[in-house]
């Protein structure tokens, strides 16, 4: 133990920590059966050898190898011990455009789908099915409740990654399961990027001064590598300027992204946003034009900024007159489908190319059946589907 624990303290940051969960390990299945494809997805003829710097880890997580059709011409994608990715392809997704609203813009005219799958993993939802091929189960410690949700992203990704730009893990949903839960988010941020998916952390974080550079460096920065780099994060904005100014010096030095809230789509948020202002404004108009402000700095080819706006489905007036507003601002729209935001409701989010907007879809794609329902991998990919072909027409 004492030799392999000194082995911690040498590498990376994106090593220590499989490091340590090295120690823990389990094997892991050997087949997972893909009930869409009928295919056996056979774990240890797929997995690469590891780096030699890096000792193998095993583990009961699930290691599922995506299918190649969406690569073409380049080597498998492997979701493993750690994810394996084409050099040439990992070099274009860094280097393709500088700013993240021109990639974002980019992916969403290549998928013709403005929409971003929400992954919200909800233990009791995963189906019985998947869990008894894993061999796992929902009475399990936190260890195996972590691998639940993990594999589950990990086939939700491999579902969707061909029909949707992008993929928003919400840390909430991961931390309850402590260091197990937040490999795990590792894990599925280190596949979404491998499989050429934008990756839009919702932690909605919101501090000042050191604290907030803190959390920007570690979502954010592209130096020194760490494990929950992303491209774009989301932030509230309630502590002020000094709160959000941080992040947006993070973000636009290394070429990321934020979505700050301003008009959120839950029915509470009125006691607080459609408070008025001294000016009369309300103050979700305040945040507005702050965030306005902030995106300014710097407007991408697209014609838009990277410093976007939280703006709910459900709010379709607010939406219009914030679009109005904000011209060259991002929009996230939270609140389509099972919140109650419609197609109509979330075109006033749009510009009118089309342009300016990203439509979250959580559970409405990962979880559109129930739990006992055997047909379950090809749901997950209608519903993607669906999603992309209703939004397709604000395009």
């Amino acid at each position: 133990m004492a030799s392999s624990c000194a082995a911690l303290k040498r590498g990376t940051l994106a090593t220590q920590a499989e490091r340590l969960l090295a120690l823990h390990c389990a094997p892991a299945p050997s087949v997972i059966e893909s009930r869409a494809t009928g295919k056996q997805r056979r774990c240890s003829d797929a997995l690469p050898a590891p780096a030699p710097s890096l000792p193998r880890v095993a583990s009961t997580w699930p290691r599922i190898r995506s299918s190649p059709a969406p690569i073409a011409h380049a080597r498998h994608v492997v979701v493993t011990d750690r994810v394996s990715v084409d050099s040439a392809r990992a070099g274009r997704y860094i280097a393709h455009m500088a700013e993240f609203a021109d990639r974002l813009n980019a992916a969403i005219a290549r998928h013709r789908a403005p929409c971003v799958v929400g992954l919200d993993p909800v233990l009791e939802y995963i189906p019985d099915d998947f869990l008894r091929e894993c061999g796992l189960s929902r009475e399990g410690d936190l260890e195996e409740q972590a691998r639940a949700i993990e594999a589950y992203c990990l086939l939700t990704l491999e579902a969707v990654h061909g029909l949707v730009p992008a993929v928003k893990p919400q840390m909430a949903y991961f931390e309850p399961y402590g260091s197990y839960g937040m490999r795990a988010l590792e894990r599925c941020i280190e596949t979404a990027r491998a499989l050429d998916m934008l990756v839009l952390l919702d932690g909605k974080r919101g501090d000042i001064g050191s604290t907030s550079k803190a959390y920007a460096d570690a979502y954010l920065a592209r130096t020194p590598a760490r494990p929950f780099e992303v491209d774009c994060m989301t932030l509230s904005p309630y502590l002020g300027r000094d709160s959000l100014e941080p992040f947006v010096d993070v973000a636009l030095a290394n070429g990321k992204g934020l979505f700050v809230c301003v008009r959120t789509s839950n029915p509470g948020a009125d006691v607080v946003q459609l408070q008025r202002a001294e000016d009369g404004r309300y103050l979700f108009e305040v945040v507005a034009d702050l965030v306005n402000e902030l995106n300014a700095r710097k407007i991408g080819a697209s014609g838009f900024g990277s410093i976007g706006a939280v703006v709910g489905a459900t709010q379709p007036e607010a939406a219009a007159s914030l679009r109005a507003r904000m011209p060259q601002t991002l929009f996230l729209v939270p609140g389509f489908g099972a919140q109650g935001g419609s197609l109509d409701t979330v075109r006033a989010c749009f510009d009118a190319r089309g342009e300016g907007a990203i439509v979250n879809s959580s559970r409405g794609v990962t979880f559109p059946f129930k739990p006992d329902d055997g047909d379950w991998e090809t749901k997950i990919v209608d519903a993607a589907r669906k999603a992309q072909a209703e939004l397709s027409g604000v395009l």
